[in-house]
């Protein structure tokens, strides 16, 4: 009796393995911060550089604030920490431990600039040496180009993926070397069905900035729906060095490299990212279901029963809910 409920058990697992190899999820981008510049009284303060620094990390970001003192700076790990800083002529200010959500803009507080508001000798931050209308050239340009990726958005969001490309690519040629323009560009091709030019666009984003997450994530991705495990391997660890080493701790990464394994029908070692993946975000019905068939599949069902029984709490209704529900009254 016990081996044929085995034998059971495992004709399950098989179709379940045919259900999962189908299954590629998005992989986890990074996060935007944006924030505005004001005087105690105020009043933004337009066309002025602001610099973010990571904290515990080497990276540095500058932009300008626009016209209404605003500024946005995208592409920044999720989970990393910064420190954003403003000092212009006599007036100063700085805002501690601003923490990047994955692919949310996160507003940060209003960054209040006034006489001695930061002390400059602690500072480590030099004052820019643009002048106020080389600043003001400088925000109206960037505007610009925000305005012109917002169109690109547009056109790629109502299926016009030519036109959204072509903007995508008009911007890149003006910033020159911009990385998350590419990242842009090789979703588009993906969208448009083109594996081929979003393979170019995602590897010109690693040639331009080979210390951006999102390129190797984007191509772990490509490789993976591919069929090209090898190789999505190796872009998904690269990406998993580079967050940790600016410190951004991201579950959702931890749960594409355990896809990735599972795919290859590597169950064991998928295991334990399926684990940090339900550690760091417990909401994740998915990392739940699958750090349940991996241990299945490992023979461990009563180890599986507790996260697939959570599955079944967080997604009652989704599109596992059926098989697990069978499978935990098989494995009582």
């Amino acid at each position: 009796m016990t081996s044929l409920l085995r034998a059971r058990v495992w004709i399950g697992v098989a179709a379940f393995a045919l259900l999962v190899s189908a299954a590629v999820p998005a992989f986890a981008q990074n996060g935007t911060l944006a924030g505005r510049v004001i005087t105690k009284e105020g009043k933004p303060m337009a066309a002025v550089p602001v610099i973010l620094d990571q904290v515990d990390g080497k990276q540095q970001k500058k932009t300008v604030t626009d016209n209404q003192g605003e500024w946005v700076v995208t592409g920044l790990p999720g989970g990393s920490k910064w420190t954003v800083t403003v000092v212009w002529k006599t007036l100063s200010g700085r805002l501690a431990d601003q923490v990047v959500k994955p692919k949310e803009t996160v507003k940060t507080p209003q960054l209040v600039v006034s006489e001695g508001g930061l002390d400059k000798a602690k500072a480590g931050v030099p004052t820019s040496n643009l002048t106020a209308a080389e600043a003001d050239a400088t925000a109206k340009r960037t505007a610009a180009l925000q305005g012109l990726l917002k169109e690109a958005d547009a056109a790629v969001a109502a299926g016009n993926f030519d036109e959204g490309i072509e903007k995508y690519t008009k911007v890149a040629n003006d910033v020159g070397k911009c990385a998350g323009c590419y990242v842009r560009i090789g979703d588009a091709y993906l969208k448009k069905k083109d594996p081929a030019g979003a393979e170019k666009a995602f590897l010109q984003a690693v040639e331009f900035d080979p210390k951006m997450p999102e390129p190797y994530l984007a191509l772990a991705n490509l490789y993976n729906d591919m069929k090209k495990f090898e190789e999505a391997t190796k872009m998904v660890a690269k990406a998993n060095e580079l967050m940790a080493a600016s410190g951004s701790t991201d579950p959702a990464a931890m749960f594409n490299q355990g896809v990735i394994l599972w795919n290859q029908g590597k169950g064991a070692e998928a295991q334990p990212f399926f684990e940090k993946a339900v550690q760091g975000n417990p909401t994740n019905a998915e990392a739940h279901y699958f750090l349940g068939m991996a241990l299945v599949n490992q023979g461990k069902l009563a180890e599986a029963k507790t996260p697939l029984t959570e599955y079944m709490k967080l997604d009652p209704k989704g599109k596992y809910a059926t098989d697990v529900a069978n499978l935990l009254k098989i494995i009582k």
